[in-house]
């Protein structure tokens, strides 16, 4: 399969507010090599930020319904995509951003490989282009008062929405994971601090 695929997938992520901004080099392209097969990448990239059916996302694509929706249910579960169903019991998919997305997922594939290749993709302009000013992205704004520097949140706060949740998994902090195998972590917090828990339905 040729490299049309990964070069669609790139543009539509980069589509979402997110963004995934092409550098000069490509290694984005390498990243969703690393992260997507051949197969998934065909699919993913007839999809969109708005949550589809499988038959909206089955027009777009050359693949059968059935290769679709097995590669859709695939890519979920390894938390590339982002899948739902709704009271009426349909299926429905989305494309992931990169950040805050399918990066924070690869923490269980992170390897050497794919630890450079992301640095490389952040110090080429990935980061500037997704951390970018305008729109303002992943910013704090202050409102009715300042904002206060805490790392834990009150108990009050959290212990309603961990009542809510129906399953919980402790998860190694991709970013530390990252650093650490680059051998270039300032920090010494621990590193597996990333608590994800689903909501009941």
């Amino acid at each position: 399969m040729s490299d049309d695929a990964y070069e669609k997938l790139a543009l539509a992520v980069d589509l979402l507010p997110g963004g995934f901004p092409k550098t000069a080099s490509g290694v984005e392209l390498q990243i969703l090599k690393k992260i997507f097969s051949p197969e998934e990448a065909a699919v993913a990239s007839n999809m969109t930020g708005t949550s589809e059916t499988i038959d909206a996302i089955a027009e777009r694509s050359t693949l059968s319904q059935e290769e679709i929706e097995a590669s859709l249910t695939e890519m979920v579960s390894k938390g590339i995509i982002w899948g739902s169903t709704k009271n009426d019991g349909i299926k429905r998919f989305r494309l992931a951003p990169f950040v805050v997305g399918f990066y924070e997922e690869q923490w269980d594939i992170m390897d050497h490989e794919l630890a450079h290749l992301c640095e490389q993709y952040w110090n080429e302009g990935g980061a500037e282009g997704i951390m970018r000013y305008e729109p303002a992205l992943h910013r704090v704004v202050p409102a009715q008062g300042s904002v206060k520097s805490e790392f834990i949140l009150p108990y009050d706060d959290i212990k309603p929405l961990l009542l809510q949740a129906s399953s919980f998994e402790l998860r190694d902090c991709i970013c530390r994971k990252q650093q650490d195998l680059l051998e270039t972590r300032k920090c010494d917090f621990p590193l597996d601090v990333c608590l994800v828990f689903s909501m009941k339905e």
